[in-house]
């Protein structure tokens, strides 16, 4: 979805730019092609998706957070400087209408973060519950601190009239504003490796604990096959899961020369294998879809995933 949605924003933001810097583009240029922001976001995507823990993806966490301090500043600036805008809509305090309650999944949403909960657990230089809360705090209550801003400023701004994207709002002659459009881009496209990690984990547990079960039975259909077997000393296999003290953390007897250091059991092969698939898959449905709307939602989407 990353990807359709970087096709769809960046050609908005080559426009911002050229209006911004008052030249014309044709509209055959390939600038303003979907298909090659597409592949342009595929050369930059890839790369960092085949990273393998979350400490090697810090620092493009760290420029998506420095797009949203950006976006921050511009709106913020924006009310003091220039105040409200001329056609402001209603401003009202309070409001409980028949739209209300379906707001409520974009509130859940917006702190989603718990898919990466277990590898940032492990990745802890001292892992301990005490650490943990600190950076669930630390992590939601930032990106609650963020929200409220852009919120409440674009509110006072544009009242009612305001929209889901809010530097959508703003004239797009300003160069200022075009770096603020480029910014929710790079928050969106380097957002993606962030969510690809937790679902890479979770195709290879599921498989993992396949396989597993289904050598276990083989073993145990072997021990009854073969009589002498049974007579000896050695005790039946066990799972991992069986072995593991702590379910949080992977276990150091499993991680040899062709296993992830921080990420459990996965060999290099099936590292991948996964990661190419989900890329595969994801960008198949990028070519698929020609429009994907995004806005401030989807900015809650990923927001926490930075933070944390």
């Amino acid at each position: 979805m990353d990807g359709t949605l970087l096709q769809t924003l960046l050609p908005k933001v080559i426009l911002t730019f050229s209006a911004a810097l008052n030249t014309q583009l044709a509209r055959d240029s390939i600038l303003l092609s979907q298909d090659f922001w597409l592949l342009v976001s595929m050369l930059i995507v890839i790369p960092i998706s085949f990273l393998r823990t979350l400490d090697a993806l810090r620092f493009t966490s760290q420029i998506a957070l420095a797009t949203v301090a950006y976006l921050i500043l511009v709106v913020v600036g924006w009310f003091i400087l220039k105040g409200p805008d001329p056609n402001r809509g209603e401003i009202v305090l309070a409001r409980f209408g028949k739209d209300t309650l379906s707001r409520f999944p974009v509130q859940v949403f917006a702190f989603t973060c718990a898919q990466n909960i277990f590898p940032i657990y492990n990745e802890l230089s001292a892992r301990s519950q005490q650490r943990m809360n600190i950076v669930i705090l630390a992590s939601i209550g930032s990106a609650a601190a963020c929200y409220e801003i852009l919120g409440v400023i674009g509110y006072l701004t544009f009242g009612s009239k305001v929209g889901s994207n809010i530097i959508a709002m703003y004239p797009p002659t300003s160069l200022v504003i075009a770096f603020g459009r480029l910014g929710i881009v790079l928050l969106v496209g380097l957002s993606y490796p962030l969510q690809l990690l937790p679902c890479r984990n979770c195709i290879h547990t599921l498989t993992r604990g396949l396989a597993g079960r289904i050598k276990e039975a083989n073993q145990q259909a072997a021990a009854i096959l073969t009589p002498s077997r049974r007579s000896g000393t050695a005790s039946p296999a066990r799972s991992i899961e069986e072995d593991e003290t702590d379910p949080l953390m992977p276990l150091a007897r499993y991680e040899t020369a062709g296993s992830i250091r921080r990420g459990g059991d996965m060999t290099n092969k099936k590292f991948i294998f996964l990661t190419t698939m989900i890329l595969a898959a994801g960008f198949l449905v990028a070519f698929s879809v020609d429009e994907l709307e995004i806005g401030e939602s989807d900015m809650k989407h990923v927001f926490p995933f930075l933070t944390l």
